[in-house]
């Protein structure tokens, strides 16, 4: 083989290391640059529950359309707006005040 040919083998090998990702073969997920893992859960359970919150609310205003009045507990919803009362994904809970769903852990959309 020439010194040529070695040089640019060489030189293509060294490429193919820079260019791959860190951690080949490891089943790591890329996050954002800045977020670590917690905080991306903590988002997708605060969408979570605010989509919640928004499918109760509508639920309330059905009922309020059929009904005339607002429910006096989201157990007045069920089945017939909602299937079930979802589970807030933090611990916490759904309530209704003031005719508009609650988060007890102070979520709003």
């Amino acid at each position: 083989m020439t010194r040529g040919r070695t040089a640019l083998l060489l030189a293509c090998a060294a490429l193919m290391l820079l260019v791959l990702p860190s951690g080949c073969g490891s089943k790591q997920e890329a996050q954002p640059v800045g977020t670590t893992g917690t905080e991306i859960g903590d988002a997708a359970q605060l969408a979570s529950c605010q989509a919640n919150l928004r499918t109760i609310d509508a639920a309330i205003a059905q009922y309020k359309a059929a009904n005339g009045k607002d429910p006096k507990s989201l157990q007045d919803l069920v089945p017939t707006y909602v299937r079930s009362i979802p589970q807030e994904p933090m611990g916490g809970s759904y309530s209704i005040s003031g005719g508009k769903a609650v988060c007890s852990k102070g979520h709003t959309y």
